[in-house]
Parts: structure tokens; sequence; C-alpha cells
């Protein structure tokens, strides 16, 4: 079975692919609702791709309040 490798973005992707600004990612992750940024050198960050696009799915595929 092929699984394709891990890919680590970092934060202008996540912005991108959420449409969410820094703050409110970090937000997010301090509530425990999107992944913990991974280490990947002293000063820098990334985000495992997959886990924000399950976060996505997720997110989208809840019910939403309509007004």
């Amino acid at each position: 079975m092929y699984t394709q490798p891990t890919r680590l973005i970092r934060l202008p992707v996540v912005i991108e692919y959420t449409g969410y600004g820094k703050s409110w990612i970090y937000h997010l992750i301090s509530e425990g609702l999107l992944a913990a940024p991974v280490k990947i050198s002293a000063c820098a960050v990334a985000l495992v791709e997959r886990e924000i696009e399950e976060w996505i799915l997720l997110t989208n595929s809840s019910p939403r309040k309509r007004r």
C-alpha cells in the first residue's frame, strides 16, 4: 500500500487554504481546534498539510446555523 509522504506547510499556505488570518489560526491552535505546528528549526514552525486538509473537510461538513 502506497502512502503519500508527510508534507509540511508554512503559515502563509495555511492562511491561503483556510482563508483565516494569522491571529485566528493561532487562536484555533491554542483552543485545540486545529493541529499544533511542528518545530522545523530554532525559529520556524510548519503544519502538517494532511491535518489541515482533514480539519477543513470536517469544518465544512458540520451543519451551520442559518440566519
